[in-house]
């Protein structure tokens, strides 16, 4: 499937970075939709160096699933509001940019 997002990143790349997808063992934040993924639930979970920040980001498997779907590029914790501006509306509400008309 190509990738159908209109936006585009400029950030630089990670200077470097590591890649899981472990089970959770206790309730995490989804650094994208706010939700609690839950223990038992498969989560991608990435360490890495960005711009001299170390850090960690957890994000759930649908988040995951729609960034790999929509999203040729992006930057952790940002998501919602990248389908905010691509696409107009919000993935984790509903709410699209007619709402607020």
């Amino acid at each position: 499937m190509e990738c159908a997002c209109i936006c585009n990143y400029d950030a630089d790349p990670p200077e470097f970075h590591l890649v899981r997808m472990p089970r959770a063992r206790k309730p995490h934040v989804c650094c994208e939709c706010g939700e609690t993924i839950l223990p038992g639930e498969h989560y991608e979970q990435v360490t890495g160096q960005w711009d001299g920040w170390v850090g960690t980001c957890k994000t759930c498997a649908l988040c995951v699933r729609i960034r790999e779907d929509w999203c040729c590029t992006w930057e952790y914790g940002d998501l919602r509001n990248a389908l905010w501006e691509c696409l107009g509306f919000d993935y984790v509400t509903g709410e699209t940019i007619d709402d607020n008309d």
